[in-house]
């Protein structure tokens, strides 16, 4: 997962330099091999707006498409919110459904983990069978009810740490305005990380630290959220 925001036209080596990860990424230590393989995806934020650049179900490393959007980015000389996220499936089929960014409304959300056993947030539609997105949309029940982000937030982390069995509830959203990044493992810290850094014109959260930048680690249970004067708030959950 990346995330970045910008307040001047977005760097395209970022976007590049992430696509690595889909064949030298880290894996959980029970998977065979490195890399997210199974899809990728780019959204960004247009007249307020969340918009696909690229979803497919496809190795980025091999998929001439992504590189064909980094360009498109670059020539729109990009300002605002982005999300990119590399996808190793775990629960769900490997389809364009499944494909991170998921979009709701005008949210946007990636995952990384599996949560066991998680229901159908109804009335919110399913658009596939992951439970990331089922995560995503009991959350935006909660947005949709009238809950405040942060507390919509709170009270799925709770459901899910009371009611299933979870590797990881780390994940990435945005609204458009505020990025909200979390950090929540039970096994493998190594694995399911979470850094973010402030450069002179962006923030940027990322899975893996990529770049020589000056990077900081989301502690368990650590929700990050960037405003959009670039601050950085960090909250226990």
């Amino acid at each position: 997962m990346l995330a970045l925001y910008c307040n001047k036209p977005l760097e395209p080596r970022f976007l590049t330099d992430f696509r690595e990860l889909a064949e030298k990424g880290k894996v959980s230590k029970y998977a065979s091999k490195p890399g997210h393989k199974s899809g990728w995806g780019i959204v960004i934020y247009e007249n307020e707006k969340p918009v696909y650049m690229g979803r497919y179900p496809t190795n980025a490393m091999n998929d001439p498409r992504y590189l064909e959007v980094c360009e498109q980015i670059e020539k729109m000389a990009f300002t605002g919110i982005a999300l990119a996220h590399l996808r190793k499936a775990s629960h769900g089929e490997v389809s364009t459904a499944n494909t991170h960014p998921f979009i709701y409304r005008n949210w946007i959300f990636a995952h990384n983990g599996s949560v066991e056993d998680l229901e159908r947030p109804d009335p919110i539609p399913v658009e596939g069978d992951s439970d990331s997105e089922r995560l995503f949309k009991h959350i935006m029940r909660r947005v949709v009810q009238g809950c405040e982000c942060i507390q919509a937030l709170k009270d799925i982390i709770y459901h899910v740490r009371t009611n299933h069995k979870f590797t990881s509830l780390t994940f990435i959203m945005s609204n458009g305005q505020s990025i909200y990044g979390y950090r929540e493992f039970r096994r493998e810290p190594e694995y399911y990380t979470l850094f973010f850094t402030r450069t002179d014109n962006a923030v940027i959260i990322c899975q893996e630290p990529l770049w020589k930048l000056d990077w900081h680690e989301a502690k368990n249970r650590c929700l990050v959220v960037v405003d959009p004067n670039l601050e950085i708030k960090e909250i226990n959950v």
